[in-house]
């Protein structure tokens, strides 16, 4: 145990220095805004690239949808709902929703003190109070109060707003009805430019009755009057703009899959995201295919292995009266199958004689003469008797021939008799066959394979230092040419030559190494973040106590995963040993995605008439939220829990390339042993993924190269491995706060 705790230590700090340098590494190529921090979330969540048509989450095809499907809709919902922990490391899952914990803080929300007026609320007897009370409650020509006149206005321009909103949805019905699918490719172009019509012609029929509608309700509802004469005597008149928040948030619950729970609607930028990290995925496919020379090798050796235990049988088999396999000098059984069956029929003829006597008794008995009656009982007593004592032999018999047959039985096949011997010889030679021909594909495989992908060597481009000793923040590292730099950016249009591939690089299922071609579309998105760092720069961060980290569930730790076995996994301890001794580099294209939740109205916390009740804690403010992370202030930062901060945006990784120079003999062992057998967990940082090569070749996305001075892991599935999250500013706010000045705790700069 005290083994196991001590491993999860270690990986527990290995995580937390690789973590850091990571989110040093996001934060130089994507800078955050002062008010925001990023947090790298352990594992990584890894995306769903199935199309939304063949059962997928996020990907679909636009040209069939004008709007993203529900399903699309409820699965981003969800993967942006969680509440990131008030730490820059994450492991695991904190289970908060974004939904119900900035519901539960709206709730919090009352209005501020400047509300009161001459020492107190204003209140009865108070003039101005009075005199708003009677100018509301006076009634107009028609008998009506003002409030009432307003009501009825508000609700006609309300109906008139309906009206037109319900004419679109149903415009957009019939559009899409007019041009489906089958009418051509450009049947979405179609769609939009009848909308676009059907805009032209009754946009301004529907704007002029809405705002007809409106003007009534100004005028003739005195609406400016009523709302200005409503804030003397509803003092939470400001809590409106919290109710309308509330409203725009039921507005947006969408019912989930299940039908059993409710999720709340986004809207993410890039739309399209999730269709260029399938793309990412697919060009890392192209370049990298299903496997790699190490698990061709794996499999050749395995099939050789299982190819030479055939030989061995086939020898011991077929030695004649020799033979030792499978049994040596068996014993026969003692009577042979003809015997016993005999014995058999003759228990069948004895007991034919037995019935036939009884049947002969029961005749005499029922036919003859009176005075014989009871001799004729006698004798049928005596033949039942016979009759039973037979049947007992001859199922005595049976059992015996039973046994003897399937000792008989045991025996041929033991000794490869009665045509045996022939039978096993026919399947030794067939799956011989069957081996070798896997073996041959396999080499040929190997060998068109290894003339695309060459051993590598690291390309050095430039290198990284500490400035100085008090430099505390930049790693000692090597900057080493990534995947897909030899290549022209795509904005410049230049297409890679088919004549500039290295031999072999013909389209195969395991991949040749080509380079995809690329748009710009495709590129422009993407951004490549590259950072490398010592085995030192692991153990002097893992030193230092400037990072936050939250561990929260069941979660795996370091580069494979600690379950209960994993004190028991020498290989496991050895590749530690290796990593420890390596240095790493890694690159990867990272891709920001905004969230947009039309319902969080984050201005909200800023509006200085709204404040909280005694007691009550959201957020400490932007420095003083990261001061306490910086600072580890666990006690400060658990009276802030509810809602400090949301997530903003999130960060994912594609084409992810983690290369390990030094002695990887025990990474490479590890990884080769799992590859082609069984489940293979692999974890690096954030970056993790679950896979079985025999079971899902195809969805295989994590390989292992041997490069000339060590190893390299490259992920092809792409993960969201960190979250951009915006802190409130401070609420409660502080003493002495000028509503002109941004920043809650420091005044402005003079």
């Amino acid at each position: 145990m005290a083994d196991q705790a001590q491993l999860k230590n270690e990986a527990i700090n290995t995580i937390a220095s690789v973590s850091t340098l990571l989110r040093r590494a996001i934060g130089a190529a994507l800078p955050v805004a002062p008010e925001q921090y990023m947090t790298v979330a352990i594992p990584g969540t890894v995306i769903d690239l199935e199309d939304y048509d063949q059962g997928g989450s996020f990907v679909y095809d636009v040209r069939k949808h004008a709007v993203p499907p529900t399903a699309v809709r409820q699965a981003e919902a969800r993967l942006v709902d969680g509440m990131m922990p008030v730490a820059e490391i994450m492991i695991g899952n904190t289970g908060k929703s974004v939904a119900r914990s900035y519901s539960r803080s709206l709730d919090a929300l009352v209005p501020r003190k400047a509300t009161l007026s001459g020492g107190g609320i204003r209140s009865p007897g108070d003039k101005g109070y009075d005199d708003a009370w009677n100018f509301l409650s006076a009634k107009g020509p028609d008998g009506y109060s003002i409030v009432e006149t307003y009501r009825d206005k508000q609700i006609a321009w309300g109906w008139e707003r309906s009206k037109w909103d319900e004419a679109r949805t149903q415009a957009e019905k019939d559009a899409e009805r007019k041009y489906p699918p089958t009418s051509g490719s450009d049947y979405i172009g179609k769609q939009k430019q009848e909308i676009a019509d059907w805009n032209k012609t009754h946009y301004y029929r529907f704007k002029t009755a809405v705002q007809s509608a409106w003007m009534d309700w100004v005028v003739n509802g005195q609406k400016y009057n009523v709302d200005y004469n409503f804030g003397f005597i509803d003092i939470d008149s400001i809590m409106g703009r919290v109710e309308s928040s509330k409203e725009s948030l039921r507005n947006s619950t969408i019912p989930d899959a299940d039908g059993a729970n409710e999720v709340y609607g986004v809207s993410l930028t890039p739309a399209r995201w999730a269709t260029y990290c399938k793309r990412k995925a697919e060009g890392w496919y192209d370049r990298n295919g299903k496997y790699t020379l190490g698990q061709i090798d794996a499999e050749i050796a395995r099939l050789e292995g299982l190819l030479k235990s055939y030989d061995n049988v086939e020898i011991a088999v077929k030695g004649g009266s020799d033979r030792k396999y499978p049994v040596q000098k068996a014993l026969q059984p003692s009577r042979k199958v003809e015997e016993t069956q005999a014995d058999v029929d003759k228990e069948i003829a004895t007991l034919y004689d037995a019935q036939g006597s009884l049947s002969g008794a029961r005749w005499n008995l029922e036919h003859g003469k009176p005075e014989d009656k009871e001799k004729f009982q006698k004798v049928i007593e005596d033949s039942q008797k016979r009759v039973g004592e037979q049947q007992k032999k001859l199922q005595d018999k049976q059992q015996a021939h039973d046994s003897n047959r399937e000792n008989w039985n045991a025996y041929n096949l033991a000794t490869l008799q009665d045509g045996a011997e022939k039978q096993v010889d026919g399947w030794l030679s067939s799956t011989k066959l069957k081996i070798n021909t896997q073996l041959k594909a396999l080499k040929d495989l190997r060998a068109t394979k290894a003339n695309g992908n060459p051993p590598t060597v690291p390309v050095i481009t430039g290198a990284v230092a500490p400035k100085d000793d008090k430099d505390t923040k930049t790693a000692l590292g090597t900057n080493v040419a990534p995947i897909g730099a030899e290549f022209a950016n795509p904005i410049f249009g230049i297409k890679p030559s088919a004549t500039t591939a290295p031999p072999g690089t013909a389209t195969l299922a395991g991949g040749t190494g080509s380079q995809p071609t690329q748009s710009a579309e495709d590129a422009d998105p993407w951004t490549t973040v590259t950072f490398s760092y010592s085995a030192s720069d692991l153990k002097k961060v893992a030193s230092e106590s400037s990072w936050g980290m939250k561990v929260g569930g069941s979660v795996g730790y370091g580069l494979w995963s600690v379950g209960g076995s994993y004190a028991h996994d020498e290989s496991k301890k050895d590749m530690q040993q290796d990593m420890a001794t390596c240095d790493v580099s890694v690159s990867f294209s990272a891709l920001a995605v905004n969230i947009n939740r039309p319902w969080l109205y984050g201005e909200l916390f800023s509006d200085v008439d709204l404040e909280l009740p005694e007691n009550v804690k959201l957020s400490p403010g932007p420095l003083s939220l990261k001061k306490m992370i910086k600072e580890q202030k666990i006690d400060d930062i658990v009276g802030y829990s509810q809602f400090p901060a949301y997530p903003t945006s999130f960060i994912v990784a594609a084409d992810t390339t983690i290369e390990f120079n030094g002695s990887t003999q025990h990474i490479e062992e590890h990884f080769s042993s799992h590859s082609n057998s069984g489940n293979l967990s692999v974890g690096y940082g954030p970056w993790s993924v679950n896979s079985s090569f025999h079971e899902a070749a195809s969805q295989q996305s994590v390989q292992m190269h041997s490069t000339a001075t060590g190893c390299k892991i490259t992920f092809g599935a792409p993960q969201v491995i960190a979250w951009v999250s915006q802190i409130l500013p401070a609420l409660p706010r502080p003493p002495g706060i000028n509503p002109l000045t941004q920043g809650a705790e420091l005044p402005v700069p003079k």
